[in-house]
């Protein structure tokens, strides 16, 4: 985190899963809105989809493309929040990307 902060200062976006090394899978945890606000950076839901994927047998079932797919990529508006609760803004932030990356998956005819 500490080496994030010092690229945001230089100016770098950054960019994390928000769900964590350990998850549960698509479960945002408290650090995505820790380091936002820490950097004075706006939250970014983005997904990514494709209709041929591979799906890997790991807690998160990671998705890769196969050769050729054609991948949607959407984003959705960038989201402020007043200084306050984390689990309030994290939660807003979770359900955002949550209804983003259904649809993605949803128009790419991604498989569930």
């Amino acid at each position: 985190v500490r080496e994030m902060l010092a690229w945001a200062e230089r100016g770098a976006h950054l960019a994390v899963t928000p769900d964590g090394p350990r998850g549960p899978r698509e479960r945002a945890k408290d650090g995505v809105v820790y380091l936002a606000e820490r950097s004075q950076r706006r939250l970014v839901p983005i997904a990514i989809a494709a209709r041929s994927v591979w799906v890997m047998k790991s807690w998160d079932g990671f998705r890769v493309p196969r050769p050729f797919a054609r991948v949607r990529v959407a984003y959705g508006a960038p989201m402020t929040w007043s200084e306050g609760d984390v689990g309030v803004a994290r939660d807003h932030f979770e359900h955002e990307l949550t209804v983003l990356t259904q649809e993605t998956r949803r128009a790419a005819g991604e498989p569930s």
